[in-house]
């Protein structure tokens, strides 16, 4: 572990003061919501069960809170964190924009695709296709716009799979809040204290918004806060370089961190598409609602989530220390499971199992 004392002292001074600086952001955010008119409506869509309008403020408290820590940790943040942050406003202003006046979705689209380019054009961007397995016979540009056209895949599709998978009080913050704690710890692993400073100025944030979004929620993240917090942990994603540099079994090492989303979002892209929908329709077919749908309660639905998301990022880090076939074995095994789980959740035969084991419990107790 490649830790100093004062890397670590500035990783928790950062995580109180982000933590501080949200809570006041969160609550300045929230009036200038009430003010403008800025209110999720209840009813308003088939997922958005509230009862009273309740302020969409968390995106803007977020943004606010990593502007001002960036502005206090300044010394210590590199020009493509700066970049990260400057592509990340680009996704905040459209989803912004949508949460008031709600875009059309191939604007929404375009706009994610212009903050992914600014990342790239900033240095970020993937290099999977520089490794031997593909570089020894394939051409330098041909590897080269492969990458480019794989960062900019990979970064529209996790800002849209938080987005989609915000679908609940408290479920899409959590789930960052622990992508973010486990990139902390990776990154001081890996010697990035600066990237880890940036993760803990995020988890700070979010921590303090998890209270404010919890159910019933005194503020919502909006897609102004689900699509930049997906931005931003794509990115991070990608800039994350492990200790033990061994691209064949490290590769899907971002798959598993944000497993949770990635999963979600492949769930009900499957399912609409199976029911002749599109895809960027609300509803209540994420994986929170099927939980709600077999017996859950919504804390438990929302604790669920968030163990399987622990569990995931734990074999992520778990599978760097094995060998190359052992590392690809589990995440194969990882992949059987979760195409499992999908076939499970679109059969709803299938559930009375789970159903009278939930109904068993709940008589016992």
């Amino acid at each position: 572990m490649n830790l100093s004392a004062l890397s670590t002292g500035l990783i928790f001074e950062s995580l109180f003061i982000s933590f501080i600086i949200s809570i006041i952001t969160a609550i300045f955010s929230t009036q200038v919501s009430i003010r403008i008119g800025l209110l999720d409506r209840p009813n308003s869509e088939p997922h958005k069960l509230h009862k009273h309008p309740v302020p969409i403020s968390g995106g803007t408290a977020l943004f606010l809170t990593i502007l001002i820590g960036l502005l206090i940790f300044r010394k210590h943040i590199p020009l493509q964190i700066t970049g990260l942050t400057a592509s990340a406003f680009i996704i905040y202003t459209i989803a912004l924009y949508d949460d008031y006046k709600n875009l059309n979705w191939k604007y929404k689209l375009c706009g994610q695709i212009l903050g992914a380019v600014i990342l790239i054009l900033s240095g970020t961007q993937t290099h999977l296709f520089d490794a031997k397995l593909f570089s020894s016979w394939m051409p330098p540009t041909i590897c080269h716009i492969c990458d480019i056209g794989l960062t900019l895949f990979w970064v529209v599709f996790i800002t849209n799979a938080f987005n989609l998978v915000d679908s609940a009080d408290g479920v899409m913050i959590g789930l960052a809040s622990w992508a973010e704690g486990f990139f902390i710890i990776a990154a001081m692993d890996s010697g990035q204290h600066d990237l880890a400073l940036y993760c803990s100025i995020l988890l700070g944030s979010s921590l303090s918004l998890s209270f404010f979004n919890a159910n019933p929620a005194f503020l919502f993240m909006g897609d102004s806060g689900a699509q930049v917090l997906g931005f931003l942990l794509s990115a991070i994603a990608i800039i994350y370089s492990p200790a033990e540099l061994l691209q064949k079994n490290t590769w899907f090492l971002p798959i598993l961190m944000l497993g949770v989303p990635i999963f979600d979002t492949t769930l009900v892209t499957i399912s609409r598409w199976r029911k002749g929908q599109h895809f960027y329709h609300s509803g209540t077919d994420h994986t929170y609602h099927r939980l709600l749908q077999i017996g859950l309660s919504t804390h438990q639905a929302s604790s669920f989530l968030h163990l399987v998301s622990f569990t995931l990022q734990s074999l992520a880090f778990f599978a760097i220390s094995q060998s190359v076939i052992e590392a690809n074995l589990l995440f194969a095994a990882v992949v059987v499971c979760g195409i499992a789980a999908i076939i499970f959740f679109e059969r709803e035969d299938l559930w009375g199992f789970v159903k009278k084991l939930i109904q068993n419990n709940e008589h016992l107790s």
